[in-house]
Parts: structure tokens; C-alpha cells; sequence
């Protein structure tokens, strides 16, 4: 039996809640693969997780600045909660992302030297490590965003008439995302070989119905279908109007929805 490395099954065990057995068993036969151990677990239907954690951060938290043109959201990590919820702490994060915005600078690096100095200061102060962690941005005519209790954000780029009935719409829309956490923006954005590798994992487990080929297909196609809607943001009932999708309450109200940036933290 092939050797699997334990910190490769702690891994797939933290992204699918299934047992070190199974974990194990499925990166045996993925020859150490977690994402194709991933997929094993699914087929055989032990694990039903599709997503996979990003942005990750045990102690951590996310800053926001925006002008509607130019929005950023920064990552700023520590060691504990009793750091992070410190004035300091947070007087930084939101210095950090004013100055990305208002000098246009984008680039981690970058911004980790112009503020290495504050950074120093702080861990001093604190005797904790601090980290600039990450960043992300968006920039256009127009940016929403919306951030809950430090630890979700997002970022909205639309086109439509710039007033204040569209900029609370932004802002609804914003706040669906953050609650609902779309992967994509339409069907027309889901990558062709995320589709083909989902369409594989459903026709696997539809097989063992034992149902006719002609069935089969039905069954995975609706599950495709379901697949589709439930993680693209356009086709997500919209949480304040579960009535309509979110394109069609956007539909005559001229709002086009450009780009948007889930942001997250998750526990380990």
C-alpha cells in the first residue's frame, strides 16, 4: 500500500468532514492528489462538498474602503482575537486600505514595505505577530460593497445610472452575495471544465440507480441544471425577493452587474 503523507489526509479531511479511513483510501487511489481525492469522495458519495475554502484565516480580519470608483478590501491577520478586536489593529487595517485606494496601489508587496514600519510598531505593541495578508480590488464606474462583522466582503462592479436608489441596490445586491456566496456570475461564466467535471460526478453517481442510459442522462442534467443556478449569482433566488432571481428583478431596472469579489474568512 502506497504511503500517504498525514498532513495530505488532515488536509482533505478539514475540506470534506469525511473520515481519515476514507481520506486516506481516496488519495491512495488519486496518487496523493487532494483535488482528485476530492472528486473520488464525491462520486462514491461519502463527501458532497463542491466548494473549496479560500482566503482562510484562523485569526484574522477584512477592511474595507470605497469611493464607488476604486473599493479595496484588505486582509489583515494576527495571532489572536484579542489583538484583532484592539483600536490599533483596527486603526491599521483601515489605513491600509484608504492609502491603496487613494494612491491607486494595489500590489501586497508593495504595500507591505510602505507600511512595514507601522506593521513593526504594532507587533511591538501588541507582542503579536501581524500580517498583511492579502488584498483585492476593483475598479470602474460603478464599485459597491459590503462588509459583515470583519470577516465577509464584497466587492460589486455595475453599470446603470449612478443615484442613490441604484447605489442601494448595489449594495442589496452586495449583501446577497455575502449571504449567499455565488461562485460565478452567469451559467455563461462557469468554466467548460468545471462543468465537464461535475457532469462526470453526477453521471457516476446516477449509474448506480442502474436506470436506463436515456434516464440517466435526464437525471444528470437536472443536477447540472440545479448545479448551475444554485452557485451563479444571476440565477440565485435574490434574498430580498425570493419570488424572482436576481436577474429577473434586475431585468427592467436597466442595473447590469459587471464583476463581483467574494471575500472571506474561515476557521481552519
Amino acid at each position: 500500500m502506497k504511503k500517504i503523507d498525514i498532513n495530505l489526509i488532515l488536509k482533505l479531511r478539514k475540506k470534506t468532514g469525511s473520515s481519515l479511513i476514507e481520506c486516506k483510501k481516496s488519495l491512495i487511489k488519486s496518487n496523493g492528489n487532494v483535488e482528485k481525492a476530492l472528486d473520488y469522495l464525491r462520486t462514491t458519495g461519502i463527501c458532497t462538498a463542491i466548494r473549496h475554502s479560500m482566503n482562510k484565516s484562523k485569526i484574522g480580519k477584512i477592511f474595507l474602503y470605497c469611493d464607488h470608483i476604486t473599493s479595496v478590501l484588505v486582509q489583515l491577520n494576527a495571532e489572536t482575537d484579542f489583538v484583532i478586536k484592539n483600536s490599533l489593529f483596527s486603526d491599521l487595517g483601515n489605513k491600509i486600505a484608504q492609502y491603496a485606494v487613494k494612491n491607486k496601489i494595489f500590489e501586497i508587496k508593495e504595500l507591505r514595505k510602505i507600511f512595514n514600519k507601522k506593521i513593526i510598531f504594532l507587533i511591538n505593541q501588541t507582542k503579536e505577530n501581524i500580517v498583511l495578508n492579502k488584498i483585492e480590488h476593483l475598479q470602474g464606474q460603478y464599485i459597491s460593497a459590503y462588509l459583515h462583522a470583519g470577516r465577509i466582503g464584497v466587492l460589486l462592479k455595475w453599470n446603470a445610472e449612478f443615484n442613490v436608489t441604484n447605489l442601494e441596490l448595489g449594495k442589496k445586491i452586495a449583501m446577497h452575495i455575502a449571504a449567499s456566496n455565488p461562485l460565478y456570475l452567469s451559467q455563461e461564466t462557469i468554466p467548460k471544465e468545471i462543468l465537464k467535471k461535475e457532469y462526470d460526478i453526477q453521471m457516476k453517481l446516477a449509474k448506480k440507480t442502474g436506470k436506463s442510459s436515456f434516464v440517466l442522462e435526464k437525471i444528470v442534467q437536472g443536477r447540472i441544471k440545479k448545479f448551475q443556478n444554485n452557485y451563479t449569482l444571476l440565477e440565485q433566488n435574490f434574498i430580498f425577493d425570493s419570488n424572482n432571481t436576481v436577474k429577473k428583478f434586475l431585468y427592467d431596472k436597466n442595473f447590469i452587474i459587471k464583476k463581483f469579489i467574494f471575500f472571506s474568512l474561515k476557521d481552519e
